[in-house]
């Protein structure tokens, strides 16, 4: 999946793995994402930041 934007594109992959025996019904879902930058801008560092962070956070949520 991409998002796509004037400055940056937001791109996110999912990897589900199902869990052993031994935890049924329990699956571990990865997610990556990377952004590319398309344009130079003064605030690339903080929305990179701001991003990483607010994924982070995202994380825990259940």
């Amino acid at each position: 999946m991409t998002l796509h934007g004037d400055y940056f594109n937001l791109h996110l992959r999912y990897q589900m793995e199902e869990v052993a025996a031994s935890k049924p019904n329990t699956t571990y879902v990865r997610v990556y994402f990377g952004i590319e930058w398309l344009k130079s801008s003064r605030h690339q560092k903080r929305v990179t930041k701001k991003e990483y962070s607010s994924r982070q956070q995202q994380k825990h949520v259940v």
